[in-house]
């Protein structure tokens, strides 16, 4: 499939994959033992980011018509009904794999359920939750907490004693979208960067404690790739918060999302080991060439 694929843009591969990595995660989290599990499980939240992604863009067609007409949708790249076919399908697909996973799988008796209430979710941010910025950060960020659940539901166990950890990515990705919402706010755009910076923090340090204060978790390794996720998303958030233009708003976000693999890499690893966390930081790289040439934000 071409680059230029208007099937491609609209399901942004860079932000697909980085919802896989928090699968792999919440896999780790799990005990980093069940392959068939993370094999379903991956593959799935793909499908689920691509299609809540592409309905939004349905969603917004009329918006994007004016301010974005370059997308797929108001170019005439595709039309709005196929669009939403694609969307529907694939949420269709992703589900039906975590669905597979309860099926076949012992352990993953909670991984249909919240995969249904992550296309819930889903539905709800793409069609209401979005038009206010309160919401729009809620409900992004509970997209991305279900979606860590999702990979610790390999581990019915698991999920019980850890679902806490959601609250992580929770905090972060709802930071990260309300940065997002001053991408074209001008001089206004200043609070929006501080805004990510804290939230990243606050959701860094309450993982570092619980990582530090459990006797299964490695806080060193947590600390050691934690520095990575900071050498990829603090500084576009401070350029941005010096100099609160469009441009470095936009990188400051597409940092925040895609450094999102980095802080998953350092639960990997807490929890799993090195190999875990390298294996999943590995997918940064390719997050980053993917960001280059489709759209993140």
């Amino acid at each position: 499939m071409a680059l230029s694929s208007p099937i491609l843009r609209l399901c942004r591969p860079a932000n697909a994959l980085t919802a896989a990595a928090d699968v792999v995660a919440g896999w780790c989290i799990a005990g980093a033992d069940d392959w068939a599990a993370l094999a379903l499980l991956a593959p799935a939240s793909m499908l689920l980011y691509a299609g809540g992604i592409t309905l939004n863009d349905v969603f917004d067609a009329r918006v994007d018509a004016v301010e974005r007409p370059e997308r797929p949708i108001p170019s005439g790249a595709i039309s709005r009904r196929a669009a939403a076919m694609l969307g529907a399908m694939l949420l269709a697909l992703g589900g039906a794999l975590a669905v597979m996973a309860s099926l076949i799988i012992d352990t993953a008796t909670w991984s249909g359920a919240i995969a249904g209430a992550l296309i819930a979710l889903i539905l709800l941010y793409d069609s209401i939750l979005k038009k206010n910025a309160l919401t729009r950060a809620l409900g992004m960020g509970g997209c991305r907490g279900l979606n860590l659940a999702l990979g610790m539901s390999a581990s019915g166990v698991a999920l019980a004693v850890w679902w806490p950890l959601a609250t992580i990515h929770f905090a972060y990705i709802g930071a990260v979208t309300l940065m997002s919402q001053t991408e074209n706010a001008g001089q206004s755009a200043r609070s929006g960067p501080a805004i990510g910076i804290l939230g990243a923090a606050a959701a860094v340090i309450a993982y570092l404690a619980a990582g530090f204060a459990s006797v299964r978790v490695d806080g060193l390794l947590i600390a050691m790739f934690l520095a990575a996720f900071t050498l990829v998303t603090l500084p576009s958030m401070i350029q941005a918060a010096r100099t609160p233009q469009s441009k470095f708003v936009r990188g400051a976000v597409m940092a925040g999302v895609l450094g999102i693999v980095a802080l998953d890499a350092s639960i990997a690893a807490g929890f799993a080991g090195v190999v875990y966390g390298l294996g999943t930081l590995a997918l940064l790289p390719l997050c980053m060439w993917l960001g280059a040439r489709f759209a993140v934000t």
